[in-house]
């Protein structure tokens, strides 16, 4: 387990699991087997309406994302506050340009 520590106080936040070369391998190569099939892909209303859902969750959640976020920083608050701000508008900004993204690759 990797322990994440508040940088202020030193204090413990959480533990995030290690994943040995193996595990990376597999999740991997789960990954590319998904992408590959595009018979499972998400259509672009699908993706909208989840992004929806995960930009009202946060917007729901803020404050908890703010303290966990000064935890696991020890940024200033005013900072966290917009850092947060920035990734809802981030949400909302994929939302209104995925309709227009065609899968056109520019060289």
């Amino acid at each position: 387990m990797i322990q994440v520590y508040n940088p202020y106080d030193e204090k413990l936040v959480g533990e995030v699991p290690v994943l040995d070369g193996r595990q990376v391998k597999e999740a991997m190569d789960r990954g590319a087997r998904v992408f590959a099939d595009r018979a499972k892909w998400l259509n672009i209303s699908q993706r909208v309406e989840i992004l929806e859902q995960f930009r009202k969750l946060v917007i729901a959640n803020q404050e908890k994302l703010i303290q966990q976020a000064l935890a696991e920083g020890g940024k200033p608050l005013v900072d966290t506050k917009v850092e947060v701000a920035r990734a809802i508008d981030g949400i909302r900004v994929a939302i209104e340009n995925i309709p227009h993204l065609l899968g056109r690759e520019i060289p």
